[in-house]
């Protein structure tokens, strides 16, 4: 086992899945609405709200892992956490892939602008939550428990560095 595990970039990672799941539920809720695609203010708000963390938070938080987890997985020299590893990377791909087709819905929505189609925007986001969730649990489940024992030589002070350096230089969201 390695000698620094940074288990507050664990405990960060954790809340930021607690996040994304709140996030994902708040959308549902929305998109099943009976306003919709008639919000009001509050849920246009709360609609862009959504879309900035999927857009921002979400993105970053695919970073980090793939910084700061996948690594110490990649360098287990086991077969198993190899391909594991993989896969989250290819989630990640998917998920962006994903976040593509939803977010200009999502911005139609929040100005209402009215070519946002219900079934065709459920079905998106029906994908995206499936794929996020199962995501999820395969890292909270094996990823990173699996990096904690394994990781070599953590630094939490360069990797909390990291992060909090690269959440300064956030991209301007692409309104639409």
């Amino acid at each position: 086992m390695g000698s620094l595990i940074p288990l507050d970039m664990f405990e960060f990672l954790d809340d930021t899945h607690k996040s994304i799941q709140v996030k994902l539920q708040d959308l549902r809720v929305l998109l099943e609405s009976a306003e919709f695609p008639d919000f009001s203010r509050q849920q246009k708000h709360e609609l862009e709200s959504i879309y900035t963390f999927f857009a921002i938070d979400a993105h970053q938080h695919h970073l980090d892992e793939e910084q700061h987890v996948f690594p110490a997985l990649l360098a287990s020299q086991s077969a198993e956490l190899l391909h594991l590893a993989k896969q989250l990377r290819q989630d990640h791909g998917w998920l962006e892939e994903n976040w593509i087709e939803l977010a200009p819905q999502l911005q139609a929505l929040v100005h209402s602008n009215g070519w946002a189609d219900k079934a065709e925007l459920t079905h998106a986001f029906d994908v995206f939550e499936a794929l996020y969730t199962e995501h999820m649990s395969l890292e909270e489940s094996i990823a990173f428990p699996k990096a904690k024992e394994v990781g070599q030589n953590w630094d939490p002070l360069t990797i909390g560095r990291e992060m909090a350096k690269r959440r300064m230089l956030k991209p301007a969201v692409i309104r639409l």
